[in-house]
């Protein structure tokens, strides 16, 4: 900070401070503050239209007119003004709380006070308590404080982590066209202490009060709750009351101000670390795609590597603490170890190709015993690291072939994959005794499964679209083959569905004529529903309704879990995959955790919409947008994701992450036909924190789900559409071995669409 004395012959001199780094920032970024044609700043009283200021302007204007926030206890200007008669009246406004220090004496000197007189405590640089208590102390002197701000927030200082922090620009005429600064201030911030807040409903905006000894929230009116179990919040210290998401970075700031009116703040930041784990891997993400039209040439999208990155990487970057991404390589059915960029790690391969025999035993025993990675020894089993698997199944368009059975055709065989990577992870087939096989079945005649280090490990799949349908029927297959998958026995195991906008039942809207194809009907791929099957120990749903199905549009609509849209539930005759196992009527599988984003208007739930998830934009906005919204909640540094739906050359124009208040003036989400939508994450969640992934084993939230009151659905259950589709069992010994899979009483048209796409049949 900057100090000066302002002596005065009546012995009422003053000390002025003003904030350094303010100056800097006003220098270095003059376009961001407005000036009207007279030279005065927008806290002036008699502020009229303003301008841009430029460089040119610092020559004759006071910096701190410029910008306001650069008097820390410096608010002294002009209170009343007659320009013709060239007559001023100067003094302090009144109700600042930026007012110089008063000092009763005739100051002609000043002696240097401590610039930080506040020191932050804690939290340290990383923690693995998700509830920290935030401590800090005053230097000997000024411990005598009347008011104590706190701040924590994703983003950095400038950027939102601050009320003042100026993230938008409410001259801009491009910002909601249409509208006065006062309407876009009213729709895009709230007030706080003088201060236009862009960012209201960052985690925490809290102030401490002498009077009365209490914290207060962002209105300054309600009170906070002190913690239960942790030491009571003071002047010096504070207990954040809800949970953050582990494996992120956040940023704080403290900022005290003196019973004579210094102010004084400081900056930190931390990073949460992810729980400790004694399975083999700390957790295996299974992560599916959609729909995928165009697919680029690894055939899985950008916005699903960004995803893996990050969900390998929470407890750090660096390859002695960051855990293992790989993905699917379909021909071979094997696993392919890549690095963060993407490139395969030959370390862990032996540079072998996918093709040949040793190749998996390779990978095994590497992953069991280590690998020398730049000069440093890599181990990645019981070393309390995740594993993130990518799937793939639209290399060969079975993603997109408008036909039954390509999902389930998928599904097969990324389960057989999965067995064969934990049979090479010490799984086994049989009962041995002296490493001799005893015997191959119980007494009950059923095959002897024994696990693997990947299979004793909790599991998460998290599936978009109809990816989805893929990753429901894998969980059917460990269920039906390997009930205590996610753990070592009943008691310890997690494993967690997340439908993220699934997409499984007859939208008519999606009978579409694309370019280059005769006739394309996407309107149902006949698929088998979407389950929260009995093997699940939590399942959450994120979802979107604004399409009208029976209008003119590509955008499909999720559904929530054990519920059908009524086009569905229409068909005549019902099919047999439709019966639902209920009880006492109700259905079963219903997600613990189900979200719904977003609907159209006359529909149940459309005054609780969120921004974004309110207008339909026909080509897939709302059904990407809600991939969008958990990403966010895995990253939550995330600014953009590049969906690649429904084709490769959408991630030319990715989409905004929208976890903050201002972005309600991106033109893209805001909708003039309901400016009254919901932010995009909840308030009590904000900035994404404590939602989404927070509530899987990585995320740090697993003890703090709620779970569903009715049962899940026996994985005995023949979720097949059609009853002429089925096998032999629910989990078919040979999937569509009979080849009855496919799509009967198609026009002409439709089948020569189909066969332009593809001529493959699934299983």
């Amino acid at each position: 900070y900057l100090y000066g004395s302002y002596p005065s012959l009546s012995g009422s001199g003053s000390v002025y401070a003003f904030d350094v780094e303010e100056m800097i920032k006003t220098l270095d970024n003059p376009g961001q503050f407005q000036i009207d044609s007279l030279d005065r700043g927008v806290k002036s009283p008699f502020f009229t239209t303003g301008r841009a200021v430029t460089n040119a302007d610092f020559a004759r204007v006071p910096i701190d007119d410029i910008n306001p926030a650069i008097s820390i206890a410096a608010d002294y200007g002009i209170l009343q003004e007659n320009r013709p008669a060239n007559q001023f009246t100067y003094g302090v406004p009144l109700g600042t709380k930026r007012a110089p220090v008063g000092t009763g004496g005739n100051l002609r000197d000043l002696s240097a006070a401590p610039t930080d007189w506040l020191n932050l405590k804690g939290p340290g640089a990383t923690t693995s308590d998700l509830t920290p208590t935030f401590q800090w102390q005053f230097a000997p002197g000024w411990e005598d404080v009347k008011e104590v701000n706190l701040f924590v927030s994703t983003f950095d200082k400038g950027e939102g982590l601050l009320p003042w922090d100026k993230v938008v620009d409410l001259s801009d005429s491009a910002l909601l066209p249409g509208f006065s600064e006062t309407q876009k201030r009213q729709l895009l911030s709230k007030p706080w202490n003088g201060y236009d807040d862009f960012n209201p409903n960052r985690i925490l905006t809290a102030t401490w009060k002498k009077d009365t000894g209490k914290w207060y929230g962002h209105d300054g009116i309600t009170p906070l709750d002190q913690p239960l179990n942790d030491p009571a919040n003071t002047s010096t210290n504070f207990t954040l009351p809800r949970s953050l998401t582990a494996g992120q970075n956040y940023n704080f700031a403290v900022e005290a101000v003196s019973n004579s009116g210094a102010v004084t703040k400081d900056l930190g930041q931390f990073k949460t670390i992810p729980p400790g784990s004694n399975s083999p891997f700390s957790s295996v993400s299974v992560l599916t795609h959609g729909f995928t039209l165009l697919p680029n040439q690894s055939g899985i999208p950008d916005s699903f590597f960004q995803m893996a990155n990050k969900i390998a990487t929470v407890s750090g970057n660096t390859p002695e603490n960051s855990g293992l991404i790989m993905r699917y390589d379909k021909p071979t059915g094997n696993w392919i170890p890549i690095d963060l960029q993407g490139r395969e790690i030959t370390n862990l391969t032996g540079g072998l190709k996918t093709s040949e025999s040793n190749y998996l035993s390779t990978l095994a025993n590497n992953l069991k015993a280590g690998v020398v990675i730049d000069g440093k020894e890599i181990k990645y089993l019981n070393q309390n690291k995740p594993l993130v698997l990518l799937t793939e199944w639209s290399l060969d368009r079975e993603s997109v072939i408008p036909d039954v059975g390509f999902s389930e055709g998928a599904a097969d065989a990324i389960f057989a994959s999965l067995v064969q990577l934990d049979l090479a992870l010490g799984g086994k087939v049989g009962e041995y005794e002296n490493n001799e096989l005893k015997r191959l079945y119980d007494s009950q005649g059923k095959l002897i499964r024994q696990q693997g280090d990947l299979f004793n490990s909790p599991l998460h799949f998290m599936g978009f679209s109809r990816g989805t349908v893929v990753n429901s029927e894998i969980v059917q297959r460990l269920g039906t083959f390997f009930p205590q998958a996610g753990g070592t026995s009943m008691a310890n195991r997690d494993l967690q569905m997340t439908t993220i906008d699934p997409h499984d039942f007859y939208q008519p809207s999606l009978n579409l004529k694309l370019p280059n194809f005769l006739s394309t009907n996407f309107s149902d791929f006949y698929e088998p529903k979407v389950q929260v099957w009995n093997n699940v120990t939590f399942a959450d749903n994120y979802y979107q309704t604004v399409a009208n199905p029976n209008g003119l549009t590509a955008t499909p609509n999720g559904r929530a879990l054990g519920l059908l849209p009524q086009e569905e539930l229409n068909k005549n005759p019902k099919p047999a995959g439709l019966n639902f196992p209920t009880v006492k009527g109700d259905p079963l599988g219903q997600a613990d955790r189900e979200i719904l984003l977003g609907t159209r208007g006359g529909e149940p739930g459309r005054e609780y919409s969120r921004i974004g998830f309110t207008k339909d934009d026909r080509v897939g906005g709302t059904h990407t947008r809600a991939f969008g919204w958990y990403a966010g909640t895995v990253d939550l540094g995330l600014e953009k994701v590049k969906v690649e739906y429904p084709h490769v050359e959408a991630s030319e124009n990715p989409q905004e992450i929208n976890d903050i208040l201002s972005e309600k003036g991106n033109s893209e989400l805001s909708d003039p036909n309901n400016r009254a939508a919901k932010d995009w994450y909840d308030n009590a969640n904000g900035e994404g924190v404590n939602d989404g992934w927070f509530l899987s084993v990585l995320g740090g939230g697993k003890e703090e789900r709620q779970y569903s009151k009715t049962g899940r659905v026996p994985v005995s259950f023949d979720n097949t559409l059609s009853a002429g589709m089925r096998g032999d069992y629910a989990v078919p010994t040979l999937f569509n071995g009979n080849f009855d899979q496919f799509i009967r009483n198609r026009s002409g048209a439709e089948e020569l669409g189909r066969n332009a796409i593809s001529k493959e049949i699934p299983g």
